[in-house]
């Protein structure tokens, strides 16, 4: 009798497709990446069926198997309805989870599933747009397109006056581009610094920072959003 190692591994639903008769495979988005899980009998879950299948449902689960796991059991930590029953909360939270598909070093996976679990969790309260943009900002870390926030990237100066994306970063007056990004450059360092054990307060033109942002990952390669972009006009 071959024995199978058990797994316990956190995870969000992303999406399940139908199999075989009652069976179910359950993609989900965890703390080690992207990973589908095979569900046999899914009736056989009853009542904790549906909260168990449905996208963004945070929970605890254990699997066994090498190639195509299986489900063994599972814990619901966090449903996050408040979500999933709105509209736009579940497009913007699609966009991320979308966008974690792109190629990123690895290392990082565990630090990004607990962002994307902080990430949700202001979804609460806050615009899911905002949110979404606060996400691609701190991301563009983990992307390797981090700009100098801090002073002109060309020689330093602090009394800085434009932003340039090519460039890296804020320029001063003698190395500046007239790019007119200065005021999207500056949200950009406020979400970038933001720290979730604070008020979230910050306020801005999102429709402005959106296309910048977005902009921002075009021209550096960090990830391509033209899909998701489409999706969520």
């Amino acid at each position: 009798m071959k024995i199978y190692k058990m797994d316990e591994i956190r995870g969000i639903i992303f999406n399940s497709i139908d199999s075989k008769e009652s069976n179910e495979i359950v993609n989900v988005y965890t703390e080690e990446g992207f990973e589908s899980v095979y569900l046999y009998n899914a009736k056989d879950f009853s009542k904790g069926k549906l909260a168990f299948l449905m996208p963004f449902t945070y929970l605890k689960f254990t699997s066994y198997g090498s190639s195509f796991k299986k489900l063994k059991s599972y814990e619901i930590i966090e449903n996050f309805d408040y979500i999933k029953e709105d509209y736009n909360k579940s497009l913007y939270a699609y966009a991320i989870l979308f966008l974690l598909k792109s190629p990123h070093d690895e290392k990082y996976d565990k630090r990004i599933f607990d962002f994307v679990i902080k990430t949700f969790s202001l979804m609460k309260t806050k615009n899911p747009k905002d949110v979404y943009l606060l996400f691609l900002t701190k991301m563009t870390y983990v992307f390797g397109g981090k700009p100098n926030l801090d002073s002109c990237v060309v020689c330093g100066d602090k009394n800085i006056i434009d932003f340039s994306i090519i460039d890296g970063g804020f320029l001063c007056s003698k190395h500046r581009k007239n790019s007119h990004q200065l005021k999207n450059g500056l949200v950009f360092k406020e979400l970038y610094n933001y720290n979730f054990n604070d008020e979230y307060s910050y306020e801005f033109d999102n429709n402005s920072y959106f296309e910048f942002i977005t902009s921002y990952y075009q021209k550096l390669s960090l990830a391509n959003l033209y899909s998701v972009k489409k999706m969520l006009q």
